[in-house]
């Protein structure tokens, strides 16, 4: 994931249910906050991502659905729209695919 002014670059838009995720998180201009919010826009996890610099969290979603990544760091005019939404599916619905 890298941060830029104002939008996040996600590598993938979902993964698995109960299978631990790395996030790889990094910003290309300034300090933004990556937070992971559930459904109900409950906080779940949270790192900074800096310029030249990796943090790697690491999370397991417990439950499939959809999920948003958000900045939690003011980091200029169009911050409020920094977002971007990611699904966490069912193992057994992907092998029905």
């Amino acid at each position: 994931v890298e941060g830029k002014q104002w939008y996040w670059d996600v590598s993938q838009d979902s993964v698995e249910a109960n299978t631990k995720v790395t996030f790889n998180v990094t910003s290309g201009d300034v300090n933004h906050g990556l937070g992971i919010y559930d459904e109900d826009l409950r906080l779940l996890a949270q790192t900074q991502a800096m310029p030249g610099y990796t943090n790697k969290l690491v999370y397991t979603f417990e439950r499939p659905g959809n999920y948003q990544l958000m900045c939690l760091e003011y980091c200029g005019l169009v911050h409020h729209g920094m977002v971007a939404k990611f699904t966490v599916t069912d193992v057994a619905s992907q092998s029905e695919l």
